[in-house]
């Protein structure tokens, strides 16, 4: 893929400041907040004629090249002239729109995504970490450009779900949710409603997915993904059982390199290691950890403490106090 340029702020913002904010505080407070916000963007017209152009791309239509998300991404275009006219169609089309609302910024990757026509929903997922630092602020932007054709298009995502857990997915991870997955869809998750031209911008790390396709058209969005201006692009893979490498990807978007060769290049390089701290939580926890609304670091992981054992033997007072007041309240008279 191309070099990402720098779009918005300096690197004297970046002394200060080493992941992407948003310049409007009223947005900053509301991204802070949820983590995420829905904008518009594009004028609908403007939108469907960008839609128009990445059609033209594909005249013989799209399939899923990620087949169990049910959609086509063009980073990982096997093709990669393709993948680099489509990327950058996108990143002409959109990030000048995009960029001016952000402090302490660059566009780190930009592409296509589509949804062919009769297309099921994508699940529910969490994005793998693309900087040195796996827990920096990286905000993704995903842009919808095509007509829905009478058929809403969705974007699902469960508010608050970023960084509640120092969790890093992989390629050959299971997601920490998977015992409660059904619920997550069902119980956790809110849809949000796109025309051409909105865009919903999010923390990279929350759960997140997309309506189905019903339609016969394939539906075209531009994904846009940005962090700060002086962070480090990476790919973490597993080191062993119990670490991660940090590989420095020399400011490209590595995992698209990954996926498509299945190991990283010559020229990638490791610069350090971190911990592997992944562990399943189960629906119960999700919940605490969703209310609690404290997020993770390399350092502190907001788990310990509901799994603490005070915090265990909290929760055993607790029900044991609620059968007790059952019993009473069975033998009281009514």
């Amino acid at each position: 893929m191309p070099e990402p340029a720098n779009l918005a702020g300096t690197p004297d913002d970046a002394a200060t400041d080493r992941t992407p904010s948003f310049r409007d505080p009223a947005l900053a407070r509301r991204f802070s907040e949820e983590g995420f916000v829905k904008l518009r963007i594009l004028p609908s017209d403007a939108a469907i004629a960008i839609a128009g152009r990445v059609a033209r791309l594909y005249p013989h239509g799209v399939e899923a090249n990620q087949p169990q998300s049910n959609w086509y991404l063009g980073l990982i275009d096997d093709d990669r002239e393709l993948a680099l006219r489509s990327a950058r169609l996108v990143r002409d089309a959109i990030v000048p729109s995009l960029a001016p609302l952000f402090a302490h910024a660059r566009c780190h990757y930009a592409s296509v995504a589509i949804k062919p026509g009769g297309a099921g929903a994508t699940p529910i997922h969490q994005h793998w970490p693309t900087t040195i630092d796996p827990f920096a602020r990286r905000i993704a932007c995903w842009v919808l450009l095509s007509d829905s054709h009478g058929s809403a298009a969705r974007f699902r995502l469960v508010p608050r779900s970023q960084r509640i857990l120092p969790y890093i997915r992989h390629s050959r991870s299971g997601d920490y949710f998977d015992g409660f997955s059904e619920q997550v869809e069902r119980r956790h998750a809110r849809d949000l409603e796109l025309s051409p031209g909105e865009a919903v911008l999010f923390e990279d790390s929350i759960l997140h997915g997309t309506g189905a396709n019903p339609g016969r058209q394939m539906r075209v969005a531009a994904l846009a993904n940005f962090v700060g201006v002086d962070m480090g692009a990476a790919a973490l893979l597993p080191d062993g059982d119990d670490a991660f490498a940090v590989i420095d990807t020399g400011g490209r978007d590595g995992m698209a390199e990954f996926l498509e060769a299945g190991e990283w290049p010559e020229s990638w390089r490791p610069v350090s290691r971190i911990a592997n701290r992944n562990r399943a939580i189960s629906e119960e926890e999700f919940v605490r950890l969703l209310a609690g609304n404290e997020a993770a670091t390399l350092d502190h992981d907001p788990l310990d403490a509901i799994r603490s054992p005070r915090s265990r033997f909290s929760r055993i007072v607790r029900r044991a106090a609620r059968l007790a007041g059952r019993w009473t309240g069975r033998g009281a008279p009514g």
